[in-house]
């Protein structure tokens, strides 16, 4: 069977990858409860407080708590137990945080017609007949957030601006890899770890707020 990913886009969070199959799903998870849970740990937290300061960036308690929820709902639905450190949460962040920025830099543009393209394709790959029952609660319980219909979860502008994060670093992407950035012997892994050694002295973690999410 053929592997079909889907990118599922939460408030607070770049993206997460979702691999749809084959995926051994945990029986006994709860959709609806994970984002009430997540809900209640979002309230104990200011969404102002920045947790960690970059250059031209900053990434806040509330993001950080998202983020690292959002990869506990993936790794449980895919009954694998989570084993990533807090450093090892931000460093994802950071990462997204890092390419939207080097797109910038770069004067990658993008339309408001890629961002409806985008959107649509993504609604559609939400329509398939053989979308799994717990991508079809996830985006139910997105919605739900939103405070929208199923429907309208899709042109949300949240949802929209996340949207255009995505296909600006697909367009980043691109155009490495056209003027030859990117090739067989350096990766877009190469070129993201040395663009986060290059900016390591920049970032300011905040490790005492950082402790009381252990």
């Amino acid at each position: 069977m053929k592997t079909k990913k889907i990118i599922i886009l939460f408030s607070g969070l770049f993206f997460l990858l979702v691999i749809l199959a084959p995926m051994a799903l945990a029986d006994d998870f709860g959709i609806g409860n994970f984002f009430s849970e997540k809900e209640q740990k979002l309230e104990g937290v200011n969404s102002s407080d920045v947790l960690v300061k970059g250059e031209n960036f900053t990434i806040t308690q509330e993001e950080f708590v998202d983020h690292k929820e959002n990869l506990k709902m993936i790794y449980e639905l895919n009954d694998i137990s989570l084993d990533v450190s807090n450093e090892e949460v931000i460093d994802q962040i950071v990462e997204n945080k890092l390419l939207l920025k080097v797109s910038d830099e770069q004067g990658i543009e993008v339309t408001k017609n890629d961002v409806q393209e985008y959107a649509l394709q993504t609604r559609k790959a939400f329509e398939e007949e053989n979308i799994s029952k717990e991508l079809k609660q996830i985006h139910l319980e997105l919605a739900k957030q939103l405070n929208v219909s199923p429907e309208e979860y899709f042109t949300h502008p949240d949802v929209l601006k996340q949207y255009e994060d995505v296909v600006k670093i697909n367009k980043l992407v691109d155009h490495m890899e056209l003027e030859g950035t990117l090739n067989d012997k350096y990766s877009l892994s190469d070129f993201v770890h040395d663009l986060k050694v290059e900016n390591k002295d920049t970032l300011n973690i905040n490790k005492q707020a950082l402790e009381q999410f252990e």
